[in-house]
């Protein structure tokens, strides 16, 4: 008998210890959720400056920077189906007219700014950040169905996570997401300015790995400053394998870090790689097309896109940033680099009449557009 309950017992604690293991296994195989310590309540008061959308490849979460604050918030939006991009994915030959008066139709702010537009890249849905002309009423617009069908976020009883991103003074220029984090750029000319990252999940009250930098100005008597602050970024993953942070600079530096240099108390003295004279960008976005990941930008009232050789980190820096620095683009002080091609820079101009005014990274061919007239449509790159 002492016998059985013996044997009994080592085949129980074995089961036990089997599946300790297994679920074991199973933990450390499983993804992290996007948010956690998620808080539920009214947003609806914040006056949103910018957003972007994360992705994990398997959920989406809207983040957004309010007004007056130097937190970030990353709310649920339960749009993570995929079988949902069938009918909000649009034709490469898609073109909507009269977008704002449909937006006015759906909320009364009187007159409308489209500040930004992001599509989710799991159901194709098209999010744009509107503000009326004070900049005092915001929304978050939603186009479904192909574009046709227009809702506004609802953010009074929201799912959500608020961190704080930047030192005590420093607020949010810009945000992007890749490499599972978010990464945001300050936005002082009167103070040391800094680039912090997020990794996820999001967790509440959680707060940022900062690094400050050191923006080189070609502009500015061709010396680093502290207080040139990075502006318009966006992640890319370059076809040598590098992960980067790229953009663009008020009037107009171009530039591009290795994201495993955003780490460490040093500052980090940021390479000029290219300029662009004189005029102020409006977004940046890194697509891989064709193999090669390029740099796109609206700017100059079109859509700019910058070679892959500029923003992979291949240049060297032999001590004169200035003999590296291409200018790519016609103008200011001086002309462009001779003998450019279409490899350094490609410019997409906006049909007659017409300027680009906003995008949105849309597939490895395709870019969104907004023109001045409002009309939403597919660019070809």
């Amino acid at each position: 008998m002492k016998f059985y309950i013996y044997v009994l017992l080592i085949m129980f604690t074995t089961n036990i210890h089997s599946q300790e293991f297994f679920m074991g296994e199973e933990k450390q195989t499983s993804k992290p959720p996007l948010l956690d310590n998620i808080q539920t309540g009214d947003l609806s008061d914040k006056t949103i400056m910018d957003f972007t959308l994360a992705s994990d490849g398997d959920e989406v979460v809207l983040v957004f920077s309010a007004a007056g604050e130097q937190r970030v918030y990353a709310i649920n939006i339960n749009d993570s189906n995929t079988d949902d991009a069938n009918i909000n994915t649009v034709s490469n030959d898609y073109s909507l007219d009269g977008i704002k008066t449909a937006i006015l139709n759906t909320i009364a702010f009187g007159d409308i700014h489209i500040a930004n537009i992001e599509v989710n890249p799991l159901t194709k849905a098209i999010y744009m950040l509107v503000r009326n002309r004070q900049r005092n009423q915001t929304a978050i617009v939603k186009l479904t169905n192909a574009g046709n069908d227009i809702s506004v976020l609802d953010l009074s009883n929201i799912d959500y996570v608020s961190m704080k991103v930047f030192s005590d003074g420093l607020h949010i220029s810009d945000m992007t997401f890749g490499d599972n984090k978010l990464f945001a750029s300050s936005d002082t000319y009167s103070g040391e300015n800094e680039i912090v990252t997020i990794p996820i999940p999001f967790t509440h009250d959680e707060t940022s790995i900062k690094k400050k930098t050191s923006m080189h100005k070609s502009n500015w008597n061709n010396i680093f400053y502290v207080d040139a602050p990075l502006d318009y970024l966006c992640y890319g993953e370059t076809s040598n394998g590098s992960k980067r942070i790229m953009g663009l600079t008020m009037c107009c530096p171009g530039y591009s870090i290795d994201i495993d240099d955003l780490t460490g108390i040093e500052t980090l003295d940021v390479t000029e790689y290219f300029y662009f004279p004189g005029d102020l960008p409006q977004k940046v976005v890194a697509i891989n097309t064709n193999g090669k990941t390029y740099m796109f930008s609206v700017y100059w009232r079109a859509i700019q896109r910058v070679g892959e050789h500029y923003i992979d980190g291949s240049i060297t820096n032999p001590g004169d940033l200035n003999a590296h620095r291409h200018q790519l683009l016609p103008g200011g002080w001086s002309n462009s680099t001779p003998d450019l091609t279409e490899d350094d820079i490609k410019t997409y101009t906006a049909p007659t009449g017409t300027s680009y005014i906003m995008m949105s990274n849309y597939s490895e061919s395709h870019i969104l557009v907004l023109d001045n007239n409002y009309k939403l449509s597919l660019l070809a790159i």
